[in-house]
């Protein structure tokens, strides 16, 4: 009877273990995207306090909470300076154009990428995380985890130029790019994982750069007025997240900075550019992985650099 009683329970667990994953997948198999038209929107930007050393030694020049009745603000996933304003990306594959902090109303214009590498019902099929603007002129390009690709869009989001195929690196399914820089010597992508980066030629070939890194994952990178590359990079730990800025020094990671911000805020998106005093502002926004409880942040930073 004992060993019968035992037996039971090891029948029990096995069937519990294969509803759960029977559930997981049948979930997983629906649709979790809805794609809609292209809409300005009021953007609402609630300053927030951040303490004053949070980023030493970058100053904190302002933070925000933006919020809009538009479902689709959320996920920011990176982050450019374009005509004045904000190119924001999220990893739903939607571009959100916005001014940058004033007084008065202020709107925000939302646009769905007009294709991507998986099917539009699925943010897996959308999942941009990148975005760089074309060297040429061309457009901006944006890179695609899940299905790791690198499509370069024109200047409005609404018609695909070219696309590159990247599923060659072996990178894992959640693991691909999430920053970008275009350059004369080629598109450069800077997987998840921060251990290399790598450079798409004109003919697509590739090539892999080894990235002496021990700062964390990679989030975003952009170019200092400069010239040089400054990557944010961010870790999480029970006490939660934690991002670093980084200069690109060749081939090596060196820190600049550590942004501390609240337990749940994850800074997922940096762009930069130059002060009119001289100096460079560094804007950061944060990914709430769309969940109403936790902020879309917005904060700059500024650097006498």
């Amino acid at each position: 009877m004992q060993q019968s009683f035992s037996k039971s329970w090891i029948f029990s667990g096995l069937m519990f273990v294969g509803l759960l994953v029977g559930a997981h997948r049948y979930l997983g198999g629906l649709p979790d995207r809805e794609e809609r038209a292209a809409a300005r929107v009021e953007l609402r930007l609630t300053p927030v306090r951040i303490a004053p050393d949070a980023a030493r030694p970058l100053r904190i020049a302002g933070a925000w909470r933006l919020t809009s009745d538009d479902p689709r603000l959320g996920g920011v996933s990176a982050l450019a300076i374009d005509r004045g304003g904000f190119v924001a990306l999220t990893d739903s594959g939607v571009v959100i154009r916005m001014a940058q902090p004033a007084r008065g109303r202020q709107f925000a214009e939302f646009r769905d990428l007009p294709a991507g590498p998986g099917s539009a019902r699925f943010k897996a099929g959308r999942d941009s995380e990148a975005l760089a603007r074309d060297v040429t002129g061309r457009g901006w390009w944006v890179a695609f985890e899940n299905r790791h690709a690198a499509w370069l869009f024109d200047r409005d989001f609404t018609r695909v130029e070219q696309k590159t195929r990247l599923g060659q690196l072996g990178w894992r399914a959640n693991e691909g790019a999430e920053g970008a820089l275009s350059t004369t010597a080629g598109l450069w992508l800077f997987p998840e994982g921060g251990a290399e980066m790598v450079r798409v030629g004109d003919s697509g070939a590739v090539e892999r750069i080894a990235l002496a890194n021990d700062q964390g994952r990679l989030a975003d990178v952009t170019t200092l007025p400069d010239g040089r590359t400054i990557v944010l990079a961010r870790s999480f730990s029970p006490a939660g997240f934690s991002a670093q800025l980084l200069l690109l020094n060749g081939r090596t990671l060196t820190p600049l900075a550590t942004l501390e911000l609240g337990r749940l805020d994850n800074p997922e998106a940096i762009a930069a550019e130059a002060l009119a005093g001289g100096g460079t502002r560094l804007w950061v926004m944060t990914d709430n992985d769309f969940r109403r409880r936790v902020p879309t942040l917005l904060v700059a930073l500024d650097w006498a650099s």
